[in-house]
């Protein structure tokens, strides 16, 4: 979505080019439904009804880690014991066959607590990593992925 910057007060002047969601623009005077602002060398005018003396808030999620990741004695699940991060809501672990993580065989799970087991397993190497996540006003931020840890799971 994005908001037209115009020539005059009103919908029937020209286009001048268009501002983005968070954008910073500089307000002259507001009269009416319109407020006049700064563009380029000169002065233009957008609909003041998407205005907003809020800041644009950066979001930082602190990146998590796998303290531990070792198969169980049964041989057939993986126990993930995760370093805990302050102020997330959870944790997303990302397990698969491929190193790089792009086969089929990828699979993901969202968890609350930062201990996991993972079951139903085949006897290969296992692939794990885990990023944090927490969110605000409706939308979820990630953290960076975590270094992959590798288990091999025998028969």
């Amino acid at each position: 979505d994005s908001l037209n910057i115009r020539e005059g007060a009103g919908t029937s002047y020209k286009i001048l080019g268009t501002y983005n969601h968070g954008d910073e623009v500089k307000v002259v005077s507001i009269d009416g439904n319109w407020a006049k602002i700064q563009y380029k060398d000169g002065y233009a005018y957008i609909s003041n009804k998407y205005l907003s003396d809020e800041k644009p808030v950066k979001v930082i999620v602190k990146k998590s880690a796998i303290r531990k990741a070792v198969r169980t004695k049964n041989n057939k699940k993986i126990k993930i014991i995760l370093k805990k991060v302050a102020g997330v809501k959870g944790y997303q672990i990302q397990y698969a066959t491929s190193k790089k993580f792009t086969r089929k065989t990828t699979k993901m799970v969202k968890v609350k607590k930062n201990i996991k087991t993972i079951t139903k397993l085949k006897r290969k190497v296992y692939y794990i990593r885990v990023r944090a996540y927490k969110t605000v006003k409706g939308k979820i931020y990630y953290s960076k992925w975590s270094n992959v840890k590798k288990v091999r799971i025998k028969k």
